[in-house]
């Protein structure tokens, strides 16, 4: 059974452009805009994300499409600490795990939750960051031409936690403290385009 990839509704906005993949001819959406992206944001925020696993996979693709110039503006003003807990639940993983992989310290996150606070840019960076390795991943698939029943979020979670070769056996989730170690991971995956993903 083929799933028919459509970006959430919410990414289609006036301030969303079209960019077709050149491998696989789908249609995918990115903010055009720091505005759009920040709205595509917000929605997470407030709980207007996507409804099922495969929306999430392409909002994080969009993430992951959308210039880094773009995000830019979003990481200066931050994101609320509560998209930590939202993320977690995405990935299936306690959210103080994965602020602790994103070094991000437990109480930080307590305190910042609690008074609806943003995080910091270097933390909202990491975050996205995080966000992005799942939508390269998903776009990953999809260029391979092999997407159905495929779960990036849920294959994301589980290669985190794996011993790497390529790390000298660390876990890949050990890396996502820094934006060093996160574009080595996304390095990693782009080495890894021809292997399996299930």
């Amino acid at each position: 059974m083929a799933h028919k990839f459509v970006l959430p509704a919410r990414a289609e906005t006036k301030h969303v452009t079209t960019r077709k993949r050149p491998v696989s001819g789908q249609v995918v959406k990115q903010a055009k805009t720091p505005a759009a992206f920040a709205d595509m944001q917000a929605r997470f925020t407030e709980g207007r994300g996507p409804t099922n696993r495969d929306g999430w996979n392409k909002l994080f693709k969009a993430y992951y499409v959308t210039d880094r110039l773009t995000i830019r503006d979003s990481i200066r003003q931050g994101v609320p600490a509560r998209n930590i807990g939202m993320l977690a639940n995405v990935l299936e993983l306690p959210s103080l795990r994965i602020a602790g992989a994103l070094g991000i310290p437990e109480s930080t996150v307590r305190r910042k939750v609690r008074e609806n606070a943003q995080l910091a840019p270097d933390q909202t960076e990491r975050l996205l960051g995080l966000q992005r390795l799942i939508g390269q991943v998903q776009a990953m698939v999809e260029e391979s031409g092999n997407p159905e029943d495929f779960d990036a979020a849920s294959w994301t979670r589980k290669w985190l936690d794996e011993p790497h070769p390529a790390l000298g056996g660390a876990r890949p989730i050990d890396y996502l403290d820094t934006m060093t170690g996160q574009q080595i991971l996304a390095d990693l995956l782009s080495r890894n385009v021809t292997g399996a993903y299930a």
